[in-house]
């Protein structure tokens, strides 16, 4: 699953209801869609491990800001996408570097937008 945007929570909230998200200050979240509703976006939130799939509920648009990105990479060779949450792209496109945390795979912008997966051996820093 491809995302819309990256934030960064401004504040803590408590969700009110069970189609709402629990989060704390500073964590990172993942925006699935916000064209449903202005003032609330379907967010997954940020897990330890790329591997393990975090929770997914609504989010309170003003308690978010979007994350600033950690910088750009360049693609060393074409690839193809074999899951959902990966991003295509061809040799030399640049891309924003959202996370580098996983030593296999990291989070980048193409420049269509879309943001995704990336393997880390196909690119460079």
């Amino acid at each position: 699953m491809k995302y819309t945007a990256v934030c960064k929570a401004l504040y803590d909230y408590k969700a009110q209801s069970d189609e709402e998200l629990t989060f704390k200050e500073d964590n990172i979240l993942y925006i699935l869609d916000k064209d449903d509703d202005p003032d609330w976006w379907k967010a997954q939130l940020k897990t330890v491990s790329l591997e393990e799939v975090g929770p997914i509920g609504l989010v309170p648009a003003n308690y978010i800001d979007e994350a600033e990105p950690i910088g750009t990479i360049e693609a060393l060779y074409d690839y193809t996408a074999l899951q959902d949450e990966e991003l295509s792209f061809k040799e030399n496109d640049i891309m924003v570097l959202y996370e580098n945390d996983d030593e296999d795979w990291f989070l980048a912008k193409e420049k269509g937008g879309s943001i995704g997966l990336v393997p880390s051996n196909y690119i460079q820093q």
